[in-house]
């Protein structure tokens, strides 16, 4: 079975797949129509760390910097972590003050990011 991905963003472009050897063909074909510039193995791509254990054969993905620029676009980067922001079993309510517009963008669009 031959599986070769394309992922493009601009004009980046991550190649990889199985086998090799297409892989190779696939670069071949984008060297012909572009101005191509192989980086090596990759380990940032799309806000995204990239992390190849060979070996072990896992791919391990984080996007540390993504949540560090979310958290601190909404002013919590000082916060602690826990494992639960609120106590069990609390009872919530539609009742209370509904947010200023302005907040209720800055929540909107916190919420957004983590979708």
């Amino acid at each position: 079975m031959v599986l070769v991905c394309v992922l493009v963003y601009g004009d980046d472009l991550l190649v990889d797949g199985a086998p090799d050897k297409a892989v190779e063909m696939c670069n071949h074909v984008l060297k012909g129509a572009f101005t191509v510039r192989d980086t090596g193995v990759p380990t940032y791509f799309l806000s995204m760390y990239i992390c190849l254990g060979l070996n072990e054969g896992l791919l391990s993905l984080w996007q540390r910097k993504y949540v560090t620029t979310i958290l601190e676009r909404s002013c919590f980067e000082y916060s602690n972590p826990v494992r639960l922001p609120m106590r069990a079993a609390v009872f919530i309510q539609r009742e209370g003050t509904p947010l200023e517009p302005l907040m209720a963008t800055k929540f909107q669009e916190a919420v957004g990011s983590l979708l």
